[in-house]
Formats: structure tokens, C-alpha cells, sequence
């Protein structure tokens, strides 16, 4: 489904995944494909939404806005298999805002 509408903020919104840049995809994870998994994508408007997918029946994907914090946080914190080019890139440009080191 390339268009997802879901309400945050006493709002309602639309993705619409064609025209949304991808930064993270957890549909395979150690190499192996997934049953349930996330996307990230920053909308032409600068919003983060995460979308949770399924495959198992009598379950429905769903869709939510994220702040950059947790996009950064997700981002550091996946495989780096599961970023995109542009998910690399936010991450090295907000890394060193909200990922400390140990």
C-alpha cells in the first residue's frame, strides 16, 4: 500500500510512500525476512512517520509521526542493512545532537 492516513495531533494525515524518502526498513533483520517490521520516512514536508507493517492475517499496518530524536535513535540503533543511503545520511548529520558516547 503506497498510501497510508492515520491521525496524531487531533489531525489527520496522509503518506504517501511514492513521494516520502525512506530512511529505515526492518523487513529483514540478521538477513532473514520478517512477518512484522517498520519503515521510517521523512515526508516533502519534513515529517518523520514510522509505518508498521504486517503480513499476518486479521492484522493491519498502521502509521505514526515521529520527532527527529527517535528517528536518529532508530536509526543508530537498527542494523546498518536496514538504513537506507539517505537514513546514513541523517544519522552521520544528527548523530553527535542525540547519541552520546559510552
Amino acid at each position: 500500500m503506497a498510501t497510508h492516513y492515520f491521525e496524531a495531533e487531533g489531525k489527520v494525515f496522509k503518506l504517501d510512500t511514492t513521494t516520502a524518502t525512506k530512511l529505515l526498513d526492518t523487513f529483514r533483520r540478521n538477513g532473514n525476512p520478517q512477518t512484522r517490521w517498520s519503515e521510517i520516512y521523512r515526508t516533502p514536508a519534513g515529517r518523520y512517520v514510522q509505518v508498521n507493517r504486517t503480513q499476518w492475517q486479521g492484522e493491519e499496518d498502521s502509521a505514526s509521526l515521529l520527532h527527529e530524536e527517535e528517528v536518529v535513535i532508530a536509526l543508530a540503533l537498527a542494523e546498518p542493512s536496514q538504513r537506507t543511503p539517505e537514513g546514513e545520511t541523517l544519522l552521520a548529520q544528527k548523530e553527535a545532537a542525540f547519541v552520546q558516547e559510552a
